[in-house]
């Protein structure tokens, strides 16, 4: 596991996230009119003005969006089934909590120094940065 891993799953849940706001501020395709001028076919040929209606065309279809979003969820829950084994895996368990709070979670620092305890807000995210530093994966 990698810090771009990790990096991965936070866009991958603003992915999920940003698809179910469109899906629920979508709206159907909409009634629209228009007139035309036309004559009958036959003599004599009197002019005419005629309503006509249909669809407006939707760019992005209801089920096309429900499918990218069953697609998406797939996606996360794949990339957080891992990163919870490559907690697992972690022998420090200080960095295993900023990681799950961080990432799995969704905590900001400052709620992570809230609940761990910590004085300043940049702490856990600098312990983050040594530990992936340490490693040699912090690309």
């Amino acid at each position: 596991m990698t810090l771009n891993d990790l990096k991965q799953l936070n866009f991958l849940y603003k992915e999920v996230d940003r698809l179910k706001y469109k899906i629920e501020h979508y709206r159907p395709a909409e009634i629209v009119a228009d007139s035309v001028k036309g004559s009958s076919a036959m003599f004599p040929y009197v002019e005419h003005s005629f309503v006509i209606e249909g669809y407006e065309q939707k760019k992005d279809s209801l089920s096309a969006m429900n499918n990218k979003l069953e697609d998406f969820k797939r996606r996360l829950n794949n990339q957080i089934l891992y990163i919870e084994d490559e907690i697992e895996k972690i022998d420090n368990s200080e960095i295993r909590l900023i990681i799950s709070y961080r990432f799995l979670d969704r905590m900001s620092w400052l709620q992570i120094m809230t609940e761990m305890d910590y004085n300043n807000q940049d702490t856990p995210r600098m312990k983050l940065n040594n530990y992936f530093k340490k490693r040699g994966k912090d690309k």
